[in-house]
């Protein structure tokens, strides 16, 4: 940006005061400025404030002591004796505060931006302008307080854009950031449903062996319970013997009783005390 920092002379305001004062502090003043065009700004601005001392409240004083605290960006002091200038210039000297005020918060918003501070910059900014179109109104034709104003709005807009271009990156990273969560997640659950899977899997397969083992467990218990089980017919058969076999017997009872009725009475006698087969051991009764 074009900064125009407005250097005046204190000589005819010192002037004012009285011849007799007048030499000394005309001296004193014109040493200073060559300190300042010299760019010696501590030596000048030592030899400012020394002729304040004598000379409080002059408006130049505080107007060259600003010039020369910007000159060493010290810029909240510069604007502290700006101030105090204003209160008591001239409507020309009054505009050209105005307009180095106006500088001195253009070059404190460039700090503040070096800071990361935007919002804060664009308020500094806005500060400038207003300061800047001050000075515009006390000196309508200056060509270099025009050009200030259009510049510095040019520079607001392109720390907005600034600020819109970050927010946009912020929304990029956080979309992206989102994304890669989302494909993680995705991935989770997918490991997480093909373990699923796999469990269910190996629970089904294990289930199918152990149906198999009951199978094969039932299937032998069949067989040997078909092993064990006794033939309808073979028992029917066997049944049927021994009915027979009752039958004999009875039949040989009965014949033996018919026998036995035609044996006389001493083969009948001997017959019956003989033991039957299956009670051996049994006492013989006494007839």
């Amino acid at each position: 940006m074009k900064c125009k920092t407005v250097f005046v002379s204190v000589t005819a305001g010192l002037f004012i005061a009285g011849y007799v004062q007048a030499q000394p502090a005309r001296i004193a003043v014109k040493d200073a400025n060559m300190l300042y065009d010299q760019q010696l700004y501590d030596e000048a601005l030592q030899k400012y404030m020394d002729i304040q001392v004598e000379h409080p409240g002059e408006p130049i004083l505080d107007f060259n002591i600003g010039n020369t605290l910007y000159k060493q960006q010290r810029f909240d002091e510069a604007l502290e004796h700006y101030e105090k200038a204003v209160l008591n210039a001239d409507q020309s000297l009054r505009a050209r505060t105005n307009y180095n005020i106006g500088n001195t918060f253009y070059q404190k918003a460039l700090q503040t931006e070096t800071t990361g501070k935007l919002d804060e910059s664009i308020n500094l900014m806005r500060e400038a302008v207003e300061y800047f179109k001050s000075a515009l109104n006390q000196q309508p034709d200056d060509p270099d307080t025009k050009y200030n104003i259009e510049f510095v709005q040019q520079e607001i807009k392109r720390l907005l854009d600034k600020i819109k271009e970050q927010q946009e990156q912020q929304q990029n990273q956080q979309g992206q950031q989102g994304e890669g969560e989302q494909q993680e997640q995705q991935t989770q659950q997918g490991q997480q449903g093909q373990n699923e899977q796999e469990q269910q899997e190996g629970k089904e397969a294990q289930q199918g062996q152990e149906g198999q083992q009951d199978k094969e467990s039932d299937d032998t218990d069949k067989q040997s319970d078909s092993a064990f089980k006794a033939d309808p017919d073979k028992d029917k058969q066997q049944k049927g013997g021994k009915e027979d076999k009752k039958e004999a017997q009875e039949l040989s009872e009965q014949e033996a009783g018919r026998l036995l009725d035609k044996l006389p009475d001493a083969d009948k006698r001997k017959t019956t005390r003989q033991p039957q087969k299956g009670y051996l051991g049994e006492v013989e009764k006494n007839w």
